[in-house]
C-alpha cells in the first residue's frame, strides 16, 4: 500500500508538471531523480548567479583557496535552484576567513546589485543559540543556576509543581512543547505592563505533558516564549531577551544593525526590517514531487529513486508524517503559528515574509540576521568564550546530561542538548562531529567546533523542510575538505 500511495503521488506529480507552461520559476525547483527528465523541461536552467568573496586579511594560501571552493559550492547551488539569496561565512581562530554573498542571475538583474553585502534574513531556530547564549551570560554572572527551580526566578511558574528547573526548560525537557492555546502573534504582542504580565500568568499555568526530565520533546516556539519571561527576573536591569542580546551580545560584537530579535528596543526598525530579502516556499510541485511519496516508501527503495540532496533520512521522513498526517498532533501543534486575525502561517516563507512574524520578537524562532554575523559570534564559542562568557561559564553551558544523548520526540532521534541548550552532537549523523550549535528551518546552519576553534553559518532565502540541512553541510564540507587538500 505504501509503494502504491508513492506511486500514485509521483504520477500526479508528473501529470501536473506536463502541463504547465511555461517552466515554471526555477527558484522552486529541487530536482527529483526518477522524473528528472520531466523536471528539466518544467523548470529549465538556473539563470546564473553573482557571488561576491571576502577573503580575511589574515587568510594564507589554504584559507584562500578553500573560500575559492565554498564560492564554487554555493555559485553552482544558486545557478541550480535559482536561489533568490543566500550567504555563507567562516570564521577560523576569531578572524573572518571566508565570507561569499550569493544572488541568482534574476535577482541581480531585478535589484541592480551583484552581492549585497546588507541583505538581512529570518534565521528561525538559528535564534535559540542567542536565546542560549544569554542565559549562559546571566548564569555565568550569577543570575541564574541551570540547576535550580525556576520557581527561584519565578515564584508563580506552576508547570513541574517546582521541580522544573532551567536545565530542563533549555534542554527541551520542560513538557510544554505546546501551550493549552494556538500561538496567535496578536496574543504575543504584549507591549504594555499589564499585556506581559497577562501573558506570563498565562504562561505559568500551563500544564505539562509530562513532568520535567522525564521526556525530551522539541519546544520549536515555546521555549523563547519561557525563556523571555525568565530573563525580565533575572536581568537585574529588567530587559527582555531580545533587548538583553543586542546590549549583551551584538553591541560587545560590533553587530548592531546586523541584528535583531523584535521590533522592540534595539531592534527591528523599519530600516532594518527593510533589508530582509525576499523567502521563497519550495513549490506544491517540489512538496507533491519529491516529499511526499516519500512519507510512504520503504527507506531502501526511497533512497534508490531519489538523489543524495533530496532523499529524506527516516527521521525526517517520520518528522513529516508526524505532522502532515496528524494536524492536531503535538508535533503539528508545536510549530503552528497564527498572524493577529487567527489565519494560520502555512510555511516557513509564510512566516519569514510576514513583518508582523519578524517584529514580535519570538526569541526561539524570529531573529533577523545574516551568516556572518552568526559566524562572528559562533567564533566567540569556539575560542573559549570572551569576551562574552569565562571559561567556567563556557564549560556550564555546555554541560550535557550523563544518560545523554536522548530520543527527542519532536525531532525523532537522538540529540545531545547542552544545559545552555545548543546541540552538542546534531551534526555528527551528518559525518561533522564535534560541530555544535543548531539549525533553523528553511536551511539555516549556525555551528561552531571549539577542536579546530571555528565557527561556520549559512543562510539562504530558498527554504526547503528539511531537518537534514544539506546545503550548509555541503558548503562546510567544501570548506574543510579544500583546507585539508591543501595540507596534503
Amino acid at each position: 500500500m505504501q509503494l502504491v500511495m508513492a506511486v500514485v503521488a509521483a504520477a500526479v506529480y508528473a501529470l501536473v508538471a506536463l502541463s504547465v507552461a511555461p517552466p515554471l520559476d526555477p527558484a522552486h525547483c529541487v530536482a527529483l531523480a526518477p522524473l528528472a527528465p520531466v523536471h528539466a523541461a518544467v523548470c529549465g536552467g538556473g539563470g546564473g548567479a553573482q557571488v561576491a568573496v571576502t577573503v580575511g586579511a589574515a587568510a594564507g594560501a589554504a584559507q584562500r583557496a578553500a573560500a575559492g571552493a565554498v564560492a564554487a559550492a554555493v555559485r553552482a547551488a544558486v545557478a541550480g535552484n535559482g536561489e533568490a539569496a543566500a550567504r555563507v561565512a567562516v570564521y577560523a581562530d576569531g578572524e573572518l576567513v571566508v565570507d561569499v554573498r550569493a544572488v541568482s542571475g534574476g535577482a541581480a538583474a531585478a535589484t541592480g546589485d551583484d552581492a549585497p553585502d546588507d541583505d538581512l534574513f529570518v534565521v528561525f531556530s538559528c535564534t535559540k543559540v542567542l536565546e542560549s547564549l544569554a542565559v549562559a551570560i546571566l548564569a555565568d554572572r550569577g543570575f541564574l543556576d541551570y540547576d535550580a527551580p525556576i520557581t527561584d526566578v519565578w515564584p508563580g511558574f506552576a508547570p513541574g509543581n517546582g521541580s522544573a528547573t532551567l536545565a530542563h526548560l533549555m534542554r527541551h525537557e520542560l513538557g510544554l512543547p505546546a501551550l493549552d492555546r494556538t500561538l496567535s502573534l496578536g496574543w504575543l504582542s504584549a507591549s504594555s505592563d499589564s499585556e506581559r504580565t497577562a501573558l506570563a500568568e498565562t504562561l505559568a499555568v500551563q500544564m505539562p505533558m509530562s513532568a520535567p526530565g522525564e521526556r525530551t520533546f522539541y519546544h520549536a516556539i515555546t521555549r523563547g516564549l519561557f525563556v523571555d519571561e525568565i530573563v525580565r527576573r533575572a536581568d537585574p536591569h529588567g530587559r527582555s531577551l531580545a533587548h538583553f542580546v543586542q546590549e549583551e551580545i551584538a553591541a560587545p560584537l560590533g553587530l548592531v544593525g546586523e541584528l535583531a530579535i523584535g521590533d522592540g528596543p534595539g531592534g527591528l526598525t523599519p530600516t532594518l526590517d527593510a533589508r530582509v530579502v525576499t523567502h521563497i516556499p519550495p513549490h506544491i510541485l517540489t512538496l507533491a514531487g519529491t516529499y511526499l511519496p516519500q512519507l510512504f516508501l520503504p527507506r531502501g527503495l526511497a533512497r534508490a529513486l531519489y538523489s543524495d540532496d533530496t532523499v529524506l533520512d527516516g527521521f525526517e521522513a517520520d518528522f513529516m508524517a508526524s505532522i502532515v498526517l496528524s494536524p492536531s498532533s503535538t508535533a503539528a501543534r508545536s510549530i503552528t503559528i497564527a498572524d493577529s486575525a487567527g489565519e494560520r502561517l502555512k510555511s516557513a516563507a509564510d512566516m519569514a515574509n510576514s513583518p508582523e512574524f519578524r517584529a514580535r520578537g519570538l526569541t526561539s524562532a524570529a531573529g533577523v540576521t545574516h551568516a556572518r554575523a552568526l559566524a562572528k559570534i559562533g567564533s566567540v564559542l569556539a575560542g573559549g568564550g570572551a569576551p562574552l562568557l569565562s571559561p567556567a561559564g563556557l564549560a556550564a553551558a555546555n554541560a550535557v546530561r550523563d544518560d545523554a544523548p536522548r530520543f527527542d520526540e519532536g525531532f525523532w532521534r537522538n540529540i545531545s542538548y547542552s544545559a545552555a541548550g545548543w546541540g552538542m552532537d546534531r551534526f555528527a549523523l551528518y559525518g561533522l562531529p564535534d560541530w555544535e550549535g543548531w539549525a533553523g528551518a528553511g536551511g539555516a546552519v549556525f555551528i561552531w567546533n571549539r577542536k579546530i576553534n571555528t565557527a561556520f553559518a549559512y543562510t539562504p532565502s530558498l527554504l526547503l523542510p528539511r531537518l537534514k540541512k544539506v546545503r550548509g553541510t555541503r558548503y562546510l564540507r567544501a570548506y574543510l575538505d579544500a583546507l585539508d587538500a591543501a595540507a596534503a
